[in-house]
């Protein structure tokens, strides 16, 4: 069985001034928001990212699974960390965290398995911590990210599309992706794995370069 970090106390919500959001790369692999950096997960980042997962330990279980089978949230740092490591240096995804002016990471924006075929596709996946819900941070977070994935290089990746697989009735991501002009394009015909057996149709939105 995994071991799980255990939280006695959750500290009350923490409200971020509210920005327009502003997208400016400013260096290899580095996106500024208004109120975020996205940057690559560093080792230096064990802490503090293993904090923001026992935060969002509820949501990430029932919408967004992301231990593996007998995995603790060191193992999945050490896992996540490798993943962005190799994703960087094949550029087959763009994992990033989202990193507030105190050093908090308040969650994590990702683009995995880029492809630069007949069409340059990723996929994009994200969760934010509850503690920041309602203040516009995975807007701000995910519009950062398919921003730069479309944006033509070298400021962005070039991408023509990503899409977004999400679970029926996590209506917070329908939500977002509705409103940064995703489009629905249907169910899934095959059952997708969220986590142990547990097996879900989720929903394709997927977005467009102008």
């Amino acid at each position: 069985m995994a071991r799980r970090n255990t939280r006695t106390q959750r500290a009350p919500a923490r409200l971020i001034p509210t920005q327009p959001v502003r997208v400016d790369p400013v260096g290899p692999g580095v996106v500024l928001t208004s109120r975020m950096m996205l940057r690559p997960l560093h080792s230096g980042d064990r802490e503090a990212f293993v904090e923001a997962v026992d935060a969002a330990r509820l949501a990430l279980e029932r919408w967004m699974p992301i231990h593996e089978e007998g995995e603790d949230d060191h193992a999945l740092f050490d896992r996540q960390l490798r993943l962005t490591e190799e994703g960087e240096s094949h550029g087959t995804a763009f994992r990033r965290v989202g990193v507030l002016a105190d050093g908090t990471i308040a969650g994590a924006f990702n683009l995995t398995t880029i492809e630069r075929g007949l069409d340059f596709h990723a996929e994009a996946n994200w969760w934010v911590r509850p503690e920041f819900s309602g203040q516009g941070l995975g807007a701000e977070g995910v519009g950062a990210l398919t921003d730069h994935a479309l944006r033509p290089p070298p400021a962005g990746l070039g991408l023509h599309s990503v899409s977004a697989w999400i679970i029926p009735n996590n209506t917070a991501s329908e939500r977002l992706a509705e409103r940064l002009g995703f489009k629905k394009q249907g169910e899934s015909t095959e059952l997708r794995r969220v986590g142990g057996d547990r097996w879900i149709r989720h929903a394709l939105y997927q977005l467009q370069a102008a």
